[in-house]
């Protein structure tokens, strides 16, 4: 039997403590997202639960309907998982490390700890808990500043 991970809408119940799009509402991923090149509308939030990592998917078009579709992922998980793959992201940073990467770098002042990750990734640990944020916004919006806008206010809801 193979196992497939449960797509819900927004909404539906889930066992785990932390929805994670409670951790980050549509209209911030909005505001977040909107700049010079005009606002965005999020046309659909969607919610992925597979254990231990649970994902909020906020879906939008560049421009009108017609234009180019992109997504923002809010990833929330915690416990010894959750910390386990924060420390392969911290070993990516270490320049003696078999799996160095240098466009992996610190953040500070953001959580307990945090990175940015050269795949336009934000990994932010807070407690036990870590927050994943994949903020894909159209060229030429710069995706680490707007994925650190979003992880500040997501990580004031981790309790």
């Amino acid at each position: 039997m193979h196992k497939h991970s449960q797509k819900q809408k927004i909404g539906s119940s889930l066992s785990t403590a932390v929805n994670p799009c409670d951790l980050l509402t549509k209209k911030e991923v909005e505001n977040a997202l909107s700049g010079d090149f005009g606002s965005v509308t999020v046309v659909d939030v969607e919610i992925e639960k597979d254990q231990p990592r649970c994902v909020c998917w906020y879906s939008y078009y560049e421009g009108e309907k017609a234009g180019r579709h992109h997504s923002v992922g809010v990833y929330y998980s915690r416990g010894k998982k959750a910390l386990e793959m924060l420390e392969w992201v911290k070993e990516r940073t270490r320049k003696r490390s078999t799996i160095y990467d240098p466009e992996t770098e610190s953040i500070s002042d953001l959580g307990d700890e945090a990175y940015w990750t050269g795949g336009n990734r934000l990994v932010v640990r807070v407690k036990d808990s870590v927050l994943e944020i994949y903020p894909l916004p159209p060229y030429p919006l710069p995706s680490k500043e707007i994925g650190i806008k979003m992880a500040k206010i997501a990580i004031q809801r981790i309790k």
